[in-house]
């Protein structure tokens, strides 16, 4: 994620495990967190290391298919 949470988001391509957030259209409100049934969401300054490679992927996801 792009410095934290979105408010807009959508599931990905139908073989996408995850769902992906627009760091472009992010407003950093956290309603996507709490929301978030299996708790995966985090504020960029709150990511688990473990995470990392998930908030890169969720960038490079916009790079290559836009919104």
């Amino acid at each position: 994620m792009h410095g934290g949470l979105s408010h807009r988001s959508h599931w990905g391509r139908p073989s996408d495990p995850q769902l992906y957030i627009d760091p472009d259209l992010c407003i950093y409100c956290g309603l996507c967190a709490s929301v978030c049934p299996v708790g995966a969401i985090f504020p960029q300054e709150d990511l688990p290391e473990a995470w990392a490679a998930y908030a890169e992927g969720n960038r490079d996801y916009f790079r290559r298919w836009g919104a």
